[in-house]
């Protein structure tokens, strides 16, 4: 675009006065032209400045317009949109779940289970109490029990007893039909010892399909030839799986979580780690709220499962 500049006529007329005549207004006239060059002359050296300032910082004339958005663009814009959905529906979701869980029940409301692993063992503890709501059913109510063909698998349950009843039948049948099914030698009926992980990753599975109120302890002792390997999993109702060497369910689990965490170390032998579970539930009756009259003792090791009786009656 052409710099701004005044009329050339009125330039041109100007000169033609200036020439025939030599007054005042001849005089103003030569001025206004000498006016129109200076303005003519600054705006083509702002134009110079202009396109250096341009080309200096690598552009060829007038800086290049923003590209059209390409197809990558647009599916990257649309990516991010997703995201924001799903991050919307997924905090609409939660803030509906929000009041179902609050009224969802515990499952150990008042029951307890606890576990020592050592060198070579496992120690499970359980009350024998069942009770519904604040009502004592049962006072000697098994809730550990051996799973597969061998003697060397446990789980001990706490929780509804419908669901506990129907998980470790289905469980023992799955654990079963696994170790007959896949042996060391081909053919059916060539059992075999499943491992401790496989089994509670198995007692995960039937607690999320049949999404039952139950929290478990899974101990098993893994033989790797001549060697004994000992594992205890918690296990809890919405179905968090870890490996610990002490662990208890249940809403007592911070009063013996304390005691075991003061007295419980890697080299306990296994009649420490029997004496150990019943002071914890001696410390029960002192200190719990609720009455634990009798409770049950198991050990599991190389020759299998096996409850201490002399243990599973209150002291005087």
């Amino acid at each position: 675009m052409a710099p701004h500049r005044r009329s050339c006529d009125h330039v041109d007329h100007g000169r033609h006065r200036s020439r025939g005549f030599h007054g005042s207004h001849g005089s103003h006239v030569s001025q206004g032209c000498q006016h129109s060059e200076h303005d003519q002359h600054n705006q083509q050296g702002w134009r110079r400045r202009r396109v250096v300032r341009v080309n200096s910082m690598g552009y060829q004339g007038l800086p290049p317009q923003p590209h059209p958005r390409t197809p990558l663009h647009q599916s990257w814009r649309q990516v991010r949109v997703l995201k924001t959905l799903a991050l919307a529906l997924a905090l609409a979701l939660a803030l509906v779940a929000a009041p179902m869980n609050m009224n969802m029940p515990v499952a150990a409301a008042t029951e307890t289970l606890v576990g020592i692993q050592g060198r070579d063992y496992v120690v499970l503890g359980t009350d024998g109490g069942f009770s519904r709501s604040l009502v004592l059913l049962k006072s000697r109510q098994q809730k550990v029990h051996p799973v597969g063909c061998g003697a060397d698998k446990c789980v001990a349950v706490c929780g509804d007893a419908a669901d506990c009843f129907h998980l470790v039948e289905d469980l023992d049948r799955e654990v079963k039909l696994l170790e007959m099914t896949i042996g060391p030698s081909s053919g059916f009926g060539s059992a075999y010892s499943a491992s401790t992980r496989s089994v509670a990753h198995m007692t995960r599975q039937q607690l999320l399909q049949k999404r039952a109120r139950i929290s478990a302890l899974v101990a098993g002792v893994d033989r790797r030839g001549d060697k004994t390997e000992p594992h205890l999993l918690w296990l809890d109702q919405y179905g968090a799986l870890q490996e610990m060497r002490t662990c208890a369910h249940g809403p007592s689990a911070a009063l013996i979580l304390s005691t075991l965490d003061e007295r419980a170390h890697e080299d306990l032998s296994q009649d420490e780690a029997v004496a150990l579970i019943q002071l914890c539930f001696e410390q029960l009756r002192g200190r719990f709220l609720v009455n634990t009259p009798h409770h049950q003792i198991y050990v599991l090791d190389a020759d299998g499962l096996r409850e201490i009786k002399a243990a599973t009656e209150a002291s005087p």
